[in-house]
């Protein structure tokens, strides 16, 4: 039996297609114009604050007046305001508002302290604290009013009924509002002695009269006419209690005795009183 032999075919394998090789792309991306919006936000910020009224102070509140005019100052900051700074930012700019400024502008020897505060967005508050009198000075015919430190903060016609009236013995000093006409102590003395007196019918007080040439005596004149003299460096409490026991021990004893006095001193010793 003839043996077939087995040949080899040879089958080329079959080529892959051509492919071009793929080109890199010479056109880069544009980048992302970050500069021209920062540009056009600050210039829209800019229109935004200095451009419109978004940011300025269009209202003015003034509280804690009494005896100084509301309005006035009002206007007065209205006058800042209507300013600008730095030749074109307006002061009414919310966030320019000179505050320091406003402040000095409404200093009065009137007020104790003031206080300026912005609110945003548009609001600007001013809050004031008056000084209270604490006593009327005379000085001839007119009358001024001092606060707690003996300054005069004011020129008034005529006191209140209820005000402690001050005046000078021997002086011919003149008032002039800022002026300092009593020492704070001696002042705060006549305070004390007012505040407690005991209640008699010769203290009903018509006015303290205070000695420029001896500071350490304080005159009560009620509306007798009577002066009760009292000292500045005895204690305040003897002083009154003499004067309690004094009236009445002259009371019980001779029921007219006011009418031939025409003072009582209590500045010597813890017990003494002469009356003359």
């Amino acid at each position: 039996m003839q043996q077939k032999r087995f040949r080899w075919k040879f089958q080329p394998s079959p080529r892959a297609p051509y492919r071009a090789p793929a080109q890199k792309s010479t056109r880069r991306g544009r980048p992302f114009p970050v500069k021209s919006v920062l540009v056009v936000l600050l210039i829209g910020s800019f229109y935004l604050v200095f451009g419109t009224r978004t940011f300025a102070v269009t209202g003015v509140t003034v509280t804690g007046t009494r005896y100084l005019e509301k309005q006035q100052m009002i206007e007065k900051v209205d006058a800042i305001l209507s300013e600008n700074r730095w030749f074109f930012i307006p002061a009414r700019n919310f966030f320019f508002v000179p505050t320091a400024q406003v402040s000095a502008a409404l200093s009065n020897i009137r007020l104790e302290r003031i206080t300026v505060k912005k609110s945003f967005p548009n609001g600007l508050s001013i809050t004031v604290v008056e000084k209270q009198p604490k006593a009327a000075w005379r000085a001839g015919d007119k009358w001024y009013e001092l606060d707690k430190k003996g300054i005069i903060i004011n020129q008034i016609v005529l006191p209140s009924t209820d005000a402690l009236k001050v005046t000078f013995a021997n002086s011919l000093e003149t008032g002039a509002i800022g002026k300092q006409i009593i020492q704070p102590s001696l002042l705060n003395t006549v305070l004390a002695v007012n505040a407690n007196l005991p209640d008699l019918p010769i203290t009903k007080v018509s006015e303290y009269v205070i000695d420029t040439q001896n500071s350490y005596s304080i005159g009560l004149r009620d509306t007798q006419g009577i002066t009760i003299y009292f000292s500045t460096e005895l204690p305040l409490s003897i002083q009154t209690n003499k004067l309690s026991v004094f009236y009445a021990e002259k009371t019980r004893t001779e029921p007219d005795w006011l009418a031939n006095i025409d003072y009582i001193d209590l500045r010597y010793g813890s017990t003494k009183v002469y009356y003359k």
